[in-house]
């Protein structure tokens, strides 16, 4: 999966969830930390998200953009909707976070925290 990918599964995960806070834990989270990234970076086609204000809501990320989903066989990739447990269970070290916010002028940024 590449950042553009990633961003497209962020966007899909924040309108499913109606949450503007996407959390992608994992090996897909370096994509927001680095532009140039060695190619084992690109060979993951999941992305393991949450809401991060909504986290009841992953099952609804899971279901519309998960595995064998549509999405996933429209695209290529897909997401796994998770909760924050995931991280310290798994032993992952550290969570992207992202905010889809509406600033000022319409324009719709992506945050990194």
């Amino acid at each position: 999966m590449n950042r553009t990918q990633l961003e497209h599964i962020i966007r899909a995960a924040s309108q499913i969830s109606g949450d503007a806070e996407i959390v992608v834990i994992g090996s897909q989270a370096v994509h927001a930390q680095k532009r140039k990234l060695p190619e084992i970076a690109f060979q993951s086609v999941e992305a393991d998200v949450y809401p991060r204000n909504h986290r009841e809501r992953a099952d609804l990320i899971d279901i519309a953009t998960g595995e064998l989903s549509q999405f996933h066989k429209t695209h290529g990739y897909y997401a796994h909707g998770i909760g924050p447990e995931t991280a310290v269970l798994s032993g992952r070290v550290g969570a992207t976070h992202y905010s889809d916010q509406q600033p000022e002028h319409g324009r719709h940024d992506r945050t990194l925290h």
